[in-house]
């Protein structure tokens, strides 16, 4: 009638892998007249032991002051080059001059040369029309503070209105 199912064998699994064993923390040091002590193998670094007693305290471990000290030039190097100025940079006076000399007074008083950084002059004007006159001169404003600061200084603009 009914016959119970076999049981098939397992397959054959492979070996686990040799795993590597550890070293031992400690080690007996035999004494003179035959006494014997502990010796730590192993140290342990101050961030192990203050996890493993936040874990089982169950408080955060203490913060290190002297974790988070850096360098007043590794400091420094990190906040500048998160600013604006780079040693490519203009002072403003000299964009002022430049402007005026290289575009005229009329268009000097209407549009401001604001920076000239990496190749890059960046113009503000106030009046929509103005920014689609220079819009239009883009190319010959290339060609003119080229020349007043040297040869592929200036290589697009940009112009913002407000």
């Amino acid at each position: 009638m009914f016959e119970p199912k076999k049981k098939l064998p397992a397959p054959a699994q492979p070996p686990l892998p040799a795993t590597k064993k550890e070293k031992p923390l400690f080690y007996k040091q035999i004494m003179k007249g035959g006494a014997t002590r502990a010796v730590r193998i192993k140290s342990r670094s101050r961030g192990e032991v203050d996890q493993a007693l936040s874990d089982f305290f169950g408080m955060p471990p203490e913060l290190s002051t002297m974790a988070n000290m850096r360098s007043m030039e590794s400091l420094l190097s990190e906040i500048s080059s998160n600013l604006a100025f780079t040693v490519e940079s203009i002072a403003p006076e000299i964009l002022n001059d430049a402007w005026r000399e290289a575009m005229g007074d009329y268009l000097a008083t209407q549009a401001q040369l604001v920076s000239l950084t990496k190749g890059v002059a960046v113009l503000r004007t106030a009046h929509p029309a103005v920014r689609f006159e220079l819009t239009r001169l883009k190319r010959d404003i290339v060609m003119r503070l080229n020349k007043r600061f040297g040869e592929k200084s200036v290589r697009s603009v940009r112009i913002m209105h407000g």
